[in-house]
Parts: C-alpha cells; sequence; structure tokens
C-alpha cells in the first residue's frame, strides 16, 4: 500500500458591504532480485479561494459545473482547488478529502474572541451525494480551477462519483486509475460568514490523501 498527501489552502477575504520505482538488491552469489512498485504522485494545482465575503451572506462553490452561488453577497475572486493525481494505469484508489477546521484570521485582532467562518461539505448535511467535489477521470492539465462562464457546459470527463463518510469529517472514493494515468479532484464547499466577524482575511487548509489499495 502506498499513500501520499496533498494540501491545499482556503481563503477568504471578509470585506465590507460595498513514476515507477524499481529496487534491486544483491548478495554474495552476484544474484540479484527486483520489486517493481507502482509510483504515486499528487500536485496541488490551485488553491481553494472563495473570494471576497460580506457579512452575514454565503457562498457555495458548485464542483459539479464549476460555478459559483451566492445569496446577497457577492462574486468575486474565487476558483476552485485543483489537485492532480499521477500514477500507473488499472491500480486502485482510495481518494480521501479531510474537512478543515474553521477557517480563522491570518493574525489575531484585537477585541475578538476566536472569530471563524465555518467550512462545510455543501448546503444540506443531510444530503450525502451533493457533496463539495468531483473528479476529472481522465486528468486536465490545463485546468487552473478557474470559475466557468457557462455553467451549463460541464468539463469534458467530468464525473461528481459517489463520495463515502467517515464520521463527519472525512469523506472517500474508490477510484480506478484510467488508462490516462491521471486524475484530476475538483473541491469546492460552503461558507458562511456571520454577521459579528471582523473584516480580515481568513485562512485554512484540507488535506487530501490518495492510497493505492492494490
Amino acid at each position: 500500500m502506498k499513500q501520499v498527501t496533498a494540501t491545499l489552502l482556503f481563503i477568504i477575504t471578509l470585506i465590507s458591504a460595498f513514476n515507477t520505482v524499481a529496487v534491486a538488491q544483491s548478495d554474495a552469489t552476484t544474484t540479484a532480485s527486483a520489486n517493481v512498485v507502482n509510483s504515486l504522485t499528487t500536485t496541488t494545482v490551485t488553491n481553494i479561494s472563495f473570494g471576497n465575503l460580506l457579512k452575514g451572506t454565503d457562498k457555495f462553490l458548485k464542483a459539479e459545473d464549476q460555478s459559483v452561488e451566492t445569496i446577497n453577497g457577492v462574486i468575486s475572486g474565487e476558483s476552485f482547488g485543483v489537485v492532480n493525481i499521477a500514477s500507473n494505469s488499472g491500480v486502485e484508489l482510495t481518494i480521501t478529502i479531510n474537512r478543515p477546521d474553521d477557517l480563522k484570521p491570518e493574525s489575531p485582532i484585537a477585541g475578538f474572541d476566536n472569530p471563524k467562518i465555518p467550512y462545510r461539505w455543501h448546503p444540506q448535511e443531510s444530503n450525502l451525494n451533493n457533496v463539495i467535489s468531483g473528479i476529472i477521470v481522465n486528468g486536465d492539465e490545463n485546468y487552473q480551477g478557474s470559475v466557468r462562464d457557462n455553467p451549463l457546459t460541464a468539463l469534458p470527463d467530468f464525473d461528481i462519483g459517489t463520495w463515502d463518510m467517515i464520521g463527519k469529517t472525512r469523506r472517500y472514493q474508490k477510484m480506478t486509475m484510467p488508462d490516462s494515468g491521471m486524475l484530476s479532484v475538483v473541491i469546492g464547499g460552503v461558507v458562511n460568514a456571520g454577521t459579528s466577524l471582523p473584516f480580515a482575511r481568513y485562512t485554512g487548509t484540507l488535506t487530501l490523501e490518495v492510497t493505492i489499495t492494490n
């Protein structure tokens, strides 16, 4: 079993209303043996940015069509998180997303005790299929997490798939690496800014784990 991780940064600004590896071993008789193992790498292409957020509003980055929704808010500066996964075709993978802690100001703010912005998988926690993430099945080296101008046009080979839960903080999906040897995971989510939060730049981290299971 081989496992690698990728870490993405969550960014919000609250504003006012305006490869294959071989291992060889030899002994004194000069006989040698080698084990060929599957390679596995992850590359964080783009961090997740919810852009500018007004107090008392929420924002939803929808992975299913790479669009943005907000109620009484502003749309500005958003991008989806993108992680590219590379391995040998045909290997079985488990992709696990660990939900981040609440997003917090980059620096302490005088007069405020632990201000934070909660992060959620999706608007309704009871809907297990409406998850933050989807996968570009054959990978896309050119997609940089940008919001799509025409959300009715899906990315090629994009699939939400089926995500299972581990408690309330982890979601995972099992995949088979396609012939292309690459998958791209697209990550969004939901945030809500309370009316009493101070203006600041809020950040957090999300960890994606990939494990070869065969």
